[in-house]
C-alpha cells in the first residue's frame, strides 16, 4: 500500500459501458486501488444509459476488468475491494430528473469528479444538469478529446461547459499523453546531455511517427463514422507527440510552460500543401487484408445500420511539417496496424524525389504502440 495521502472523493463515469471506460478506464482505477491511491471512503459511479439489472452490469465490467488487466495484477482482495466500492447507475444525461440519483449518491462534502467518457456533443448537457441538482459548485469535470469535430463545434462545446464551471476546474485529457514512451520524451530530450546537444535540424535528417494498433473497430462504428480516425489520432495524439519531439525547452516543467512552447510548434507548423506537393508531403497506404484487417471490415458490416460503401480503414498521412528552432519533422502518421510494409514502400518512394543532403546522425523513429 502506498503511503502517500490522498483525500476520499465520489468518481462519477459517464459513459461507463462504452468501450474507452470498459478497455481503459476502470482498469486504471483498479490500478488506482491496488496501489493504495484511493481513499477508503472514495466510491466509484458508473452512468450509462444502458437499462438492465445492476447485477449484470457491474459483471460485465468486472469481466472486462479480467480481461483487460494482465492476469499477474488481478489479485482477490484489491477486486474484491475496488469492486465494493463500484455502483452502477442507469442515468439518461440529458434528462435533469435522472440527476436526482446521483446527487444522493454523491457523499456529503466530498468533491465530485465527473468523467465524461461521452461524445462531446452531450458535455454541455450533462453540466447543465449537474449544476441542475446543485452539484455544480463541489464538481469538477474530466473531458475526454476529440472535443468537437471542427473549431466551431469546439468552441460551442467549450463555451457550453464555461457557463458551468470554470477553467481551473476544467480537465481536457487525450489518455496518449499518460503513456510511458510519451511521459519519457521531455526527460529523454532534455535531461539527457547525450542528446540535448544533439537534438535539431543540424543532426536529425526527420522523425518518423508511426502509430501501429492492434485494436480494429470493434463495435465502434458510430465513434469512427462521426469522429473518424483523421480527427482522433492526428491531429489530437499525434500532434501532441509532434509538440514534445519538436518544442524548446519550457522555462521550467508546470502545465503553462510547456503549454507554451507546445504552442509555438503549432503556430510554425507549415499550412496545407498545394495539389501538386501532395504526393512527395504525403504517405498513402493501405490495407494489406490481413485477418485482422478483414475482422474489422467485416465488424463494419454488421453494425452499420446503412448499407453504404466501407470506407478505407487508413488515412492520408499529415503534410511535411518544417519548424524553427526544433529539428525538421516530416511526419508520417500511420494510424493501423497492418500497413507497416506498405508503408516503409510508400515512404521510401517518397523520400526518392527529395534532394537529401548528407545526414548527420541515423534516424530516430518513435514508435507509440
Amino acid at each position: 500500500m502506498s503511503s502517500i495521502s490522498v483525500e476520499p472523493c465520489t468518481f462519477a463515469l459517464f459513459g461507463a459501458l462504452g468501450d474507452l471506460a470498459l478497455r481503459k478506464l476502470f482498469p486504471a482505477l483498479y490500478q488506482l486501488d491496488r496501489a493504495g491511491l484511493l481513499h477508503a471512503d472514495t466510491q466509484v459511479l458508473a452512468l450509462a444509459r444502458e437499462p438492465g439489472s445492476v447485477e449484470e452490469h457491474l459483471k460485465r465490467i468486472e469481466a472486462h476488468l479480467h480481461e483487460f488487466v494482465e492476469a499477474g495484477q488481478i489479485e482477490a482482495i484489491p477486486l474484491q475491494r475496488f469492486l465494493a466500492r463500484l455502483s452502477y447507475l442507469h442515468v439518461d444525461f440529458l434528462k435533469a430528473d435522472d440527476y436526482k440519483v446521483l446527487a444522493e449518491k454523491v457523499a456529503p462534502e466530498a468533491p465530485l469528479i465527473a468523467y465524461f467518457a461521452t461524445p462531446a456533443a452531450v458535455y454541455g448537457g450533462i453540466c447543465e444538469n449537474l449544476d441542475k441538482v446543485g452539484l455544480g459548485p463541489r464538481t469538477r469535470v474530466v473531458l475526454e478529446k476529440p472535443i468537437g469535430h471542427d473549431l466551431e463545434s469546439s468552441r460551442r462545446v467549450n463555451d457550453a461547459v464555461a457557463q458551468y464551471f470554470p477553467e481551473n476546474r476544467v480537465y481536457r485529457i487525450d489518455h496518449y499523453l499518460g503513456k510511458e514512451t510519451v511521459q519519457n520524451l521531455i526527460a529523454l530530450r532534455f535531461a539527457n546531455s547525450l542528446f540535448e546537444t544533439q537534438w535539431n535540424q543540424n543532426s536529425i535528417s526527420h522523425v518518423e511517427i508511426t502509430v501501429a494498433e492492434k485494436v480494429g473497430i470493434e463495435g465502434r462504428w458510430g465513434y469512427f463514422d462521426k469522429a473518424g480516425q483523421l480527427r482522433d489520432m492526428i491531429q489530437n495524439h499525434l500532434l501532441q507527440l509532434l509538440c514534445l519531439i519538436a518544442m524548446d525547452p519550457p522555462s521550467d516543467l508546470s502545465a503553462d510552460s510547456i503549454r507554451d512552447e507546445k504552442v509555438k510548434v503549432l503556430k510554425a507548423l507549415a499550412r496545407s500543401p498545394v495539389k501538386a506537393s501532395v504526393p512527395v508531403s504525403c504517405v498513402v497506404s493501405t490495407s494489406p487484408g490481413t485477418a485482422k484487417g478483414a475482422r474489422c471490415r467485416d465488424t463494419w458490416k454488421k453494425t452499420t445500420p446503412t448499407r453504404r460503401a466501407i470506407p478505407k480503414p487508413l488515412l492520408p498521412c499529415v503534410p511535411t511539417f518544417a519548424t524553427g528552432a526544433g529539428p525538421v519533422c516530416r511526419s508520417t502518421c500511420v494510424p493501423a496496424s497492418g500497413c507497416r510494409r506498405s508503408c516503409r514502400k510508400s515512404l521510401s518512394t517518397s523520400r526518392s524525389r527529395r534532394t537529401t543532403s548528407s545526414r548527420r546522425s541515423s534516424v530516430y523513429r518513435s514508435v507509440t504502440s
